[in-house]
């Protein structure tokens, strides 16, 4: 077969595609993986008495703002990814701002509790059930997102770890 019969013979009977599809299917998984998400944590931990109280408090949204941040930059990174011939550059390294000022808050933290205090405040008191429950809540957003919509990925690997 020839180049240029090929070349026909591929661009036979192509139809446009929307462009927003991507950030459609991203967003359906988002809402179904955070309604999801939300049921378990309701179910599972239950809904604090004082939610009223704790919201009022800056520690709740900044609590609030690190996962976020996290998921917008992830999702910007994925949507990236999504798109044929789209590269990074150096974004990739976007969802890494998050976590490295959680890291430097933490770093001060810890540098300005007393000795005794340290140890606690790096182990806490939940280390022996906190990582399962977090895979429990979090398995379902990043099943939703990887496993539903395994089509719309040009890389699907790096998709992939970018949307976990």
């Amino acid at each position: 077969m020839k180049t240029e019969d090929l070349i026909s013979l591929l661009s036979t009977g192509v139809t446009l595609i929307d462009p927003r599809v991507s950030a459609r299917r991203f967003g359906r998984a988002i809402i179904l993986g955070g309604l999801g998400a939300l049921v378990l944590i309701a179910v599972i931990f239950g809904v604090r008495p004082d939610i009223g109280v704790v919201s009022r408090t800056p520690i709740f949204w900044a609590k609030f703002a690190f996962p976020t941040t996290l998921a917008a930059t992830a999702l910007f990174l994925a949507l990236r990814l999504s798109r044929p011939g789209t590269i990074t550059g150096k974004f990739w390294a976007l969802p890494a701002l998050p976590v490295l000022v959680v890291w430097g808050a933490a770093v001060a933290v810890l540098f300005l509790a007393s000795p005794d205090a340290r140890v606690p405040l790096v182990i806490g008191y939940t280390w022996r059930t906190c990582p399962f429950r977090y895979l429990a809540v979090v398995g379902a957003r990043v099943c939703r997102c990887v496993l539903g919509n395994p089509r719309a990925c040009a890389n699907p690997t790096t998709a992939g770890w970018g949307s976990g």
